[in-house]
């Protein structure tokens, strides 16, 4: 066979189905000679040497530019291919393979990336030589960020397996996350979702990566603390995509696992807000301006992220029931990792209040109150889903509807309201806009006007009924 040298049959296929060695190398070239060419234009733009302009336009160029290329490798019919032996038709097939389940993982992660690889390692090279062989210190920005997003990019493909075994037909899963934080990011801020892929790993590396846009660098080891991260988080999807492959209809995240999981990203994030406040001291207009999307972001990735430990722990719960005979041990498991992850909300924004955050103290603690009620209203509508029908597509539909209805209708109300002229244009909005957490923080970070303090007990009453519901359906299903 062609590419059997490789030591790893399925990564062999897969190289086959991506045209193999020689499109690859192609592509990579090809990417390098015109990032290449813009980056020697960007550092003769300015005769100051390198300035933060310049390196500001070479990162804006590697972000949409490797954004493209992200999208346009996981949008070919190679890239579902490539993912369809992860669906359930195949999966006794693969555990049934002379293969260890983790080299079947890393086959799939592997064969899929490699193109991706191929181009990050492109840019590192770039990066070098122009250091190295011309003395341009400006390119530093350009070689660390592609070297965190050489190191981070596996971490996001080993996502991507976990998340596709077991399924009925192939997707791209972790590209929608990249769409959702592109969105709430804001396209020129586009950089932010790329190393590491915050929604998943934390703003840590997001944060080092801002640092590269404006010129400045970060030599106290803050940097190996984001590659150490990365490195972690790849090791850790790389297991649970091993045990899910071995048995795809039970989830891979035990209760002390997922907590762990959960407690790593709110660290990176905690950690993340706290290094703003040192790249950004001396910018107070650039520090208002980045404050309302970040936040937005990391309250929109809380929920996204906290929904991949919950629901696993409260599934195997639910089979563990189903399967034992006797009494559990843990028969709370899941309430104690919820609980344990609202006070470990509150205790980061409380830790960046005593410490001196960047933002507002009342921002903050605000916040923290709405992705408290969020998780604990989550966790009640999941545990109610799947207890009483074995499922979470009903906690979820429930979910996005407390998210964005009440803001909707709120919002649609007051328009209505000002067409017809019976109110001014100053006028509050209603405190139904803050009943939906998406309102209340877009009321907290922003100049709408709405009783926010109505809107948070609402939400944390939502909360305790929808915690006494899933306790219930629990209690009738034991």
């Amino acid at each position: 066979m062609k590419y059997a040298t490789l030591g790893n049959p399925i990564w062999s296929g897969q190289l086959v189905l991506l045209g193999g060695w020689r499109r690859i190398l192609w592509s990579a070239s090809l990417y390098a000679l015109i990032a290449g060419v813009a980056c020697a234009m960007y550092i003769q733009v300015d005769d100051f040497g390198p300035p933060p302009r310049a390196a500001n336009g070479i990162l804006r160029f590697l972000a949409f530019v490797q954004l493209a290329i992200l999208f346009a490798s996981a949008a070919t019919a190679r890239n579902k291919a490539l993912t369809r032996d992860h669906q359930s038709l195949m999966i006794e097939s693969i555990r049934t393979a002379p293969l260890p389940a983790g080299l079947i993982v890393l086959g799939y992660v592997f064969g899929p990336v490699v193109g991706t690889i191929a181009t990050w390692l492109a840019g590192v090279l770039i990066g070098a030589v122009l250091i190295v062989g011309y003395g341009l210190g400006g390119m530093q920005d350009w070689l660390v960020g592609n070297l965190l997003l050489l190191f981070s990019v596996m971490t996001a493909w080993m996502l991507q397996v976990f998340l596709g075994v077991g399924f009925k037909k192939p997707s791209n899963r972790i590209m929608i996350a990249y769409v959702i934080c592109f969105v709430l990011t804001r396209a020129e801020m586009a950089i932010l979702i790329l190393p590491g892929l915050p929604i998943f790993l934390g703003f840590h590396s997001a944060w080092l990566s801002m640092t590269m846009m404006q010129g400045k660098l970060l030599s106290d080891g803050r940097l190996a603390v984001a590659l150490a991260g990365n490195l972690v988080m790849a090791v850790f999807w790389w297991w649970a995509a091993a045990r899910r492959l071995r048995r795809p209809d039970l989830p891979a995240l035990s209760t002390r696992g997922a907590f762990a999981l959960c407690g790593l990203w709110l660290v990176c994030s905690v950690v993340g807000f706290y290094l703003v406040d040192d790249l950004f001291a001396g910018s107070q207009l650039l520090r208002e301006d980045l404050d309302t999307p970040m936040t937005l972001a990391l309250s929109g990735s809380m929920l996204l992220f906290v929904a991949f430990p919950i629901s696993s722990a409260l599934q195997r719960l639910r089979i563990s029931i189903l399967e034992s005979r006797s009494p559990l041990k843990e028969p709370r498991s899941s309430s104690i990792l919820v609980a344990m992850l609202a006070l470990s909300i509150m205790l980061g924004a409380l830790w960046l209040v005593v410490r001196g955050n960047p933002f507002m103290n009342e921002q903050l603690i605000a916040t923290a109150l709405i992705l408290v009620a969020t998780t604990l209203t989550f966790h009640g509508l999941l545990q109610a889903s799947i207890f009483r029908k074995g499922q979470t597509i009903t906690g979820w539909t429930q979910m996005v509807a407390f998210w964005i209805l009440p803001a909707v209708i709120a919002g649609a109300w007051q328009g209505i309201q000002l067409v017809r002229d019976t109110i001014r244009e100053t006028e509050p909005m209603s405190w139904l806009f803050t009943v939906s957490p998406v309102g209340g923080l877009i009321t907290i970070w922003s100049e709408v006007d709405a009783p926010i303090n109505i809107g948070t007990g609402v939400q944390f009453a939502v909360a305790v009924l929808a915690m006494l519901y899933g306790f219930s359906a629990e209690r009738k299903f034991r």
